[in-house]
């Protein structure tokens, strides 16, 4: 029985450790901007060797920095709002 690169690949939606393809799937932005992010450590990422990969818990976590309301109130990590100017 031979396995085909497709069944070898982990499901998307069960995938803890991304690469940099992955990521910015998961982020839905480009690569170039995800190297940026990187480049300048603003990303939390592991570095293998020249690989680049990232937790998904981690991706979740990050992002939560940048939720907004429909208000326009800024989310900060102790539960209460910050209104943006």
């Amino acid at each position: 029985m031979v396995i085909t690169a497709e069944e070898r690949c982990i499901p998307e939606s069960s995938a803890e450790v991304l690469d940099m393809k992955e990521a910015s799937q998961f982020l839905r932005c480009g690569l170039s901007t995800l190297y940026q992010h990187v480049s300048k450590h603003r990303v939390p990422c592991f570095k293998l060797g020249t690989r680049t990969l990232f937790k998904r818990s981690d991706l979740l976590e990050w992002l939560e920095q940048f939720r907004v309301d429909s208000a326009g109130a800024s989310f900060i990590s102790s539960g209460s709002r910050e209104v943006l100017s």
